[in-house]
């Protein structure tokens, strides 16, 4: 305990130190304010005038006194706090050449210093009190409660349920949300030794508040989020939703605090230490379950968290197609049939140049999922995948005779296949299937550590934080890897891709199978998704024209899934055969599936063989149109129903790893009708937020 005294007693050196202190302490503030008003474009002179102002008052009014008497352990916070904010909020955001970054830094720590040491002074003032250690353990309790949630938990799980989505691994951030999240609880706490014992109280009921709150959040009440990273979030709609939910914190926040001023009330139980204690217990609860939670996460998640053969789809020949025969594939992410009907009402002529394709108008993926449908298509692997079976359902798919057949079949007929996109990060599955498929070594892979640690915490902060304030950390499907660089990497966006898209033909002669997949209609604006879509693809049909490949070519123009939570979610398909020419773009309304794409594939490339179809399967010219065939597709959203199935109540809680499977014959109404007709055919509860 005495150890624990130590950065809370005071600092009384003499009355000269502490003026010739204060003296320069004003000097460097006023200083600090002038370089930030010059960097800043603010009025230098008006500047100088409240910095001098400022320095005028400390020595007149003896402001540095407040300072000395901060205990050390508050000028630790202080300084730790004026370095967030000079380097974070001050500094590099706003600066504007970067060789006046560091000066900005450092006028904006010794600013932020300056006035973070004035108001704890002058908040300590009122509120300090006899350190008291014994209190240490309490506060640390309430503390690490709140922080081990917030900075630990919340990042930690939404790594551990996506990790397939992430190019770096648990480790190159563990280390710092861990300790971040022991020292600030540690200095905290200490700090609250400092308190008066009724402030004391009242700050241990705010912690506790602030956690119910927190927890309550993420567990109960972000059900109205989007399915998706990247899913339109439309917060107009939510602002009622909103209101209730700050309501509802406000509730959870006071709760503490009125029931500390309750007890206290009544004689029977403000003397009794539990009751007492209630807060803190509470507080402390929630953590224990959290760390509890977080250990079974990684004692039983796959080494792969910790480091793991990582293997990427190079970029190398994104561009570069066959003089000889190309089957091409475009899986524009998101892209339902909704927004391209609705682009071809509004500009007919922005489709022109699909003339010679084949509209099918009933196409449905199997999976309403980019990490599902994408391996499920390039596999033809039909089984289902098993209650929390993601990765052995992946795995399996990769190495199924379909899909072993199917690549080897186009290996024998030399064809090089390249794939480029995004879809899981299990890409060692498929080596020796797809040619563009390297290992990296991760001493190559360059990661901007605090553009790591932004990320994720911006990650986290949308889970936790209430309704009303998570718009200002929506997630985007670029910020889950912004920070990672790695060589060759595909290229996805669709106006860059348009941009760096020169195609050049190939110096072997090699026929090609090119699969592509970009983001589509899968922003947030869904309109200029959908537009960039088609002029990427339009530029691409045109560079072929110029190459003279594009009359050979089989072209597929198709999605991973449509609208994410829509009960007619469908996506949609585009083909071209090679050499076939129309005046104007085909129809065809046949139910077809994406279980077909492989024998599409080997049939309009000229591959198909006799046993296929038992195999692979019937190819879309196989089914006719109004044929009545029994599809299965599985939904993110429950829908209507509230009954149970399997014994579990599965639209009881928001999960992303929960799939419905709907059975369904007819059109994208019957698909409609049949999702809010009753209960889910299937059920899936995966562990992978997919």
């Amino acid at each position: 305990m005495k150890l624990l005294s130590l950065p809370l007693k005071k600092a009384v050196p003499s009355p000269k130190v502490q003026k010739n202190t204060g003296i320069v302490l004003g000097a460097l503030f006023a200083a600090s304010l002038v370089c930030l008003a010059y960097y800043k474009n603010i009025s230098v002179i008006l500047a100088a005038f409240v910095g001098a102002a400022a320095v005028f008052a400390h020595i007149w009014f003896k402001l540095y006194r407040l300072m000395w008497n901060n205990p050390l352990i508050y000028h630790l916070i202080c300084a730790l706090g004026a370095a967030y904010l000079g380097s974070n909020v001050i500094g590099i955001a706003d600066a504007p050449q970067m060789d006046k970054v560091l000066l900005t830094i450092a006028s904006g720590a010794v600013f932020s210093f300056f006035i973070l040491e004035l108001i704890c002074g002058i908040f300590l003032k009122f509120v300090m009190d006899k350190p008291e250690p014994k209190n240490f353990l309490k506060a640390f309790a309430v503390v690490f409660s709140l922080l081990f949630t917030c900075f630990v938990y919340l990042p930690s799980e939404t790594y551990i349920n996506n990790s397939a989505n992430y190019r770096y691994v648990y480790l190159d951030f563990a280390p710092y949300i861990f300790i971040r999240t022991i020292v600030f609880s540690l200095l905290a706490a200490v700090a609250a030794c400092a308190l008066k014992k009724a402030v004391f109280k009242v700050v241990c009921c705010i912690g506790a508040g602030l956690t119910l709150c927190t927890y309550c959040q993420y567990m109960f009440m972000n059900k109205d989020l989007p399915l998706a990273i990247d899913d339109p979030i439309d917060w107009e709609s939510l602002k009622t939703k909103a209101v209730i939910n700050a309501l509802v914190w406000v509730g959870l926040f006071l709760l503490p605090l009125a029931f500390m001023l309750i007890t206290s009330r009544i004689k029977a139980v403000k003397n009794n230490k539990a009751v007492r204690n209630a807060p803190v217990c509470v507080s402390a609860l929630i953590g224990a379950v959290q760390v509890l939670s977080l250990a079974i996460m990684l004692f039983t998640t796959s080494s792969e968290l910790f480091g793991s053969r990582l293997c990427l789809l190079s970029n190398k020949e994104q561009f570069v197609v066959s003089s000889k025969k190309n089957v091409i594939t475009f899986i524009l992410d998101m892209s339902d049939r909704h927004y391209f009907d609705d682009a071809y009402k509004s500009d007919p002529e922005k489709f022109e140049f699909l003339k010679d394709f084949t509209y099918y108008t009933n196409a449905a993926m199997v999976y309403d999922s980019t990490n599902l449908s994408i391996p499920q298509m390039l596999s033809g692997y039909k089984e289902i995948p098993k209650d929390n079976g993601f990765y052995e359902w992946m795995e399996n798919a990769w190495k199924s005779d379909t899909c072993e057949t199917f690549y080897k079949r186009l290996h024998d007929n030399d064809y090089k296949v390249n794939v480029f996109g995004s879809f899981g990060n299990t890409y060692q599955y498929l080596d020796g299937k797809v040619d563009n498929c390297e290992e990296i070594d991760r001493d190559d892979i360059y990661i901007i550590k605090n553009d790591l640690y932004e990320s994720i915490n911006d990650m986290a902060a949308f889970r936790y934080l209430p309704i009303g304030l998570k718009k200002h950390y929506e997630p985007d499907m670029n910020s889950v890897n912004y920070a990672v660089d790695m060589p060759n990497s595909c290229i996805m966006d669709n106006n860059e891709y348009a941009q760096e898209m020169n195609l050049k033909k190939s110096d072997s002669d090699k026929n090609y199978f090119i699969v592509e997949h970009l983001y589509g209609s899968h922003y947030t604006d869904k309109e200029a998704g959908t537009q960039s879509s088609l002029d990427a693809l339009k530029k691409y049909t045109d560079q072929l024209k110029k190459l003279g490949v594009y009359d050979d070519a089989v072209i597929i123009i198709t999605a991973d899934h449509g609208t994410h939570g829509e009960p007619d979610n469908f996506p949609i398909w585009y083909i071209k055969r090679a050499n076939e020419h129309n005046d104007q773009m085909q129809y065809n309304n046949a139910p077809i599936c994406f279980t077909d794409y492989l024998a599409t594939c080997l049939d309009t490339a000229g591959l198909k063989q006799d046993g296929d179809e038992e195999l692979f399967g019937r190819s879309i010219y196989q089914i006719k149109e109004d044929e009545q065939r029994e599809r299965l597709l599985f939904e993110r959203n429950g829908f209507k129903f509230t009954g149970e199935i399997n014994g579990k109540k599965w639209n009881e809680m928001f999960k992303k790893g929960n799939f419905y499977g709907y059975y369904f014959t007819g059109d994208r109404e019957a698909l409609k009708e049949r999702t809010e007709s009753g209960p889910p055919d299937i059920y899936i509860a995966l562990n992978y937020e997919c």
